[in-house]
């Protein structure tokens, strides 16, 4: 048996880290298992890939509060599309030339869930699947129902507050990287 998991074996944290102190939790998504110890905590996720997403839906449900912070904007892709598995739509345009797939895959996209902005995530910078696609079902209707809060990138810590790049700051408990 060959396990070959790439480079998510070894937790990869922000360099250089943000200046000051956190004197909360920081931990990173590698060591999260479940989210019981998260119950009645402010939780700051920072990051909008697959992990930072499927986490922030999780405690979305415990948590007093989840805020995602992300200094760059991801396609949101639902993980099912038409009653398929996303793979599985992914087959049935496999033949097709990438600018054909990007462009059935954006219509789609924007007759289903409109566009990111709209939930308050900035603009993705990359075209659809030029980067790896955030996928998740659960992340923007949690956002658009108020259960899981959008942030820009953190500028500094200091004691429990994070400061973010928009001039705000918000005292957590819990920093998931």
């Amino acid at each position: 048996v060959i396990v070959a998991n790439g480079h998510h074996w070894d937790p990869r944290y922000p360099k250089p880290d943000f200046s000051g102190e956190f004197t909360g939790e920081i931990m990173h998504s590698h060591f999260y298992k479940t989210p019981e110890k998260f119950a009645d905590k402010k939780v700051l996720i920072l990051g909008i890939g697959n992990s930072g997403c499927d986490i922030s839906c999780e405690l979305s449900k415990v948590a007093a509060k989840v805020t995602l912070a992300t200094r760059s904007g991801a396609h949101v892709i639902p993980k099912y599309i038409l009653g398929k598995p996303l793979d599985a739509n992914g087959k049935v345009l496999a033949g097709l030339p990438l600018g054909i797939q990007r462009a059935i895959f954006n219509v789609i996209l924007k007759i289903t869930r409109g566009k990111v902005e709209d939930y308050g995530l900035p603009t993705p910078k990359q075209r659809l699947f030029e980067e790896h696609p955030t996928v998740s079902n659960d992340l923007l209707n949690l956002i658009g129902h108020g259960r899981i809060h959008v942030k820009p990138n953190i500028q500094k810590y200091q004691g429990k507050t994070v400061f973010f790049e928009d001039g705000s700051s918000e005292d957590f408990d819990v920093i998931i990287y």
